[in-house]
Formats: C-alpha cells, sequence, structure tokens
C-alpha cells in the first residue's frame, strides 16, 4: 500500500524519511532501501531512514544504506530526523530526543556566527581498540599505522564512531584517489565489517577540507560521523584543534571534540527537499 515520504539533505548527504504507523509496517518497509534510494528508478537518497514511536525518546530510528544494509549511525541523517521533528511533530521544542542503535541522541537548534541555522547533536564517544572498530591485528588503538593496499603503502588511524572509520591525511584531495583507493580500503580483509574512509587535507588547526567513501554507498557529498573521525584522528595525531571546521563537498560541518571523555558534537544544516508518496511496500 502507498505511504508519505520525506526526502531531507544535511550537506548534501540526502536521506528518505518515512514515519511507520506500527512494527508490521517497519518490517515491511526494510527491504525497500534499494529500490526507494535508487537515483534513477526511485527517490534517490544516500539512505533510508524509517521512524518509530518510542516511549522513551520522541522517536527511534533505524539506518539502512544505498545498497540496503543497515548502518550503525549517520550524523547527517540524525540531523536530518532532528529537523523533521523540531518542525513537524514538536514545532515548539527546542531539542528532541532520538533514540539510534548507538543509544539516544539529541538535536537542538544551534544558529551561531559560524553556522547560521544550525542544529546540534552528540555523535557520541570515539572507541580506537583495534578489535571495536574492528579491525584485524594486534590489540591497541590503530594510530598512523602502515597498510599497503592496491600496491601502495598508506598511513591511517582507525576507530569507531558510530561506525567504523579509516582516516587518510593526505597533501591534496584527489577524485580518483577517493574513489579507487576508497573503494579498497572499505572493503579490505582487515576490516570485516568494511569501513568508512575519510580522506583529509588540512588547512590549519581548526579547518580541513574532506571526502568520504561510505560503507555501502560509495562517495557522497558529506558524512557527519565521518567528519567526527577526521576532528578525533586529528586531535590524536597532533594535527588539529579541539573545534574544526570541515568543508565537504556538499557543505560545512562544524565539529566539537573537547577532551578524550567527551562525547563528539557536530553541527550543521538540514533542510526538507521535499516530500511524496511512494505507490507501493
Amino acid at each position: 500500500m502507498p505511504f508519505r515520504f520525506h526526502k531531507y539533505e544535511g550537506a548534501g548527504n540526502d536521506f528518505v524519511i518515512v514515519e511507520c504507523s506500527n512494527s508490521d509496517e517497519f518490517s515491511r518497509l526494510t527491504v525497500l532501501g534499494r529500490a526507494i534510494c535508487d537515483r534513477h528508478f526511485g527517490v534517490g537518497a544516500d539512505g533510508l531512514v524509517l521512524l518509530e514511536d518510542d516511549l522513551q525518546a520522541d522517536a527511534r530510528m533505524a539506518i539502512f544504506n544505498a545498497d540496503g544494509s543497515r548502518a550503525d549511525m549517520c550524523g547527517n541523517a540524525l540531523r536530518c530526523v532532528g529537523k523533521h521533528l523540531l518542525d513537524g511533530r514538536r514545532s515548539s521544542a527546542s531539542r528532541v530526543v532520538i533514540k539510534t542503535d548507538q543509544g539516544p541522541r539529541f538535536v537542538d537548534r544551534a544558529s551561531s556566527a559560524r553556522m547560521p541555522g544550525g542544529l546540534r547533536t552528540e555523535i557520541g564517544k570515539p572507541r580506537f581498540e583495534r578489535a571495536e572498530v574492528p579491525m584485524t591485528g594486534p590489540s591497541g588503538p590503530v594510530i598512523e599505522e602502515e597498510l599497503t593496499v592496491l600496491e601502495t603503502p598508506v598511513k591511517i588511524t582507525a576507530l569507531f564512531l558510530g561506525n567504523p572509520h579509516v582516516v587518510l591525511f593526505r597533501p591534496a584531495l584527489d577524485a580518483r584517489e577517493v574513489r579507487e583507493l576508497g573503494a579498497a580500503l572499505e572493503s579490505h580483509p582487515r576490516f570485516p565489517r568494511r569501513t568508512n574512509v575519510n580522506f583529509v587535507r588540512v588547512r590549519n588547526a581548526g579547518e580541513v577540507d574532506q571526502r568520504t567513501f561510505e560503507r555501502g554507498v560509495g562517495e557522497t557529498l558529506a558524512c557527519g560521523t565521518g567528519a567526527s573521525a577526521v576532528c578525533v584522528a586529528g586531535v590524536l595525531t597532533g594535527r588539529l584543534g579541539p573545534e574544526v571546521l570541515v568543508h565537504q563537498p556538499g557543505g560545512d560541518l562544524l565539529i566539537r571534540w573537547p577532551d578524550r571523555d567527551a562525547m563528539v558534537e557536530v553541527t550543521g544544516i538540514a533542510r526538507r527537499v521535499f516530500s511524496g508518496e511512494w505507490p507501493e511496500a
């Protein structure tokens, strides 16, 4: 039967959001991610987000990548859901709480001089132990570790921050390298659950350029958890400070990681593109 959908984007990272009326509808819609996200025969999106009512939060969300696989977390999707709830179901509120696979997360209005009209959320606390990324090899953190990919040695920093992430600091961002090296790293056998791959060029201690090859999607215009991972990796390697403005192809994100025991905060823009009706489920 037909159902209502809403398309949102955050820094160019786009999502189809569907509010499910019951658990049966939720289960039925989980198999439609690939069809809905198809940019030629569907709505077109980087992911499908399903929302359910929750007794302990404003909503519960589940994210499915464009290839149909389940995503653990997505910062831009979280912000888009927050925008949807704040502007619609809770228009008088300044903050909503959303239950995710990584626990409850807030989204609030946080307009500032650096990010007018911004929405802020907490992504989570980074985890550094190799087994938690997960990545095969000896125990301990993965910081500037050399890994051979496509017969080329590269230095990577790996961590888990809502999703598995690899960060590579590069002197320049090359489209071919992002596409080819990103695909090879995403499915590298050292990462049993695959990984997101973030390429970074540092401008200064508070500003970077980033491109991301996302797990299950390919290169996207933005990645919220990826930008967060970049900030964390930059602090760990002494390249960046605790607040970083991240320039991505789809827009900017402001990332804060004040100390190692803190949650990573992301502030950025989100907007509704259009709403419509999908003919069948």
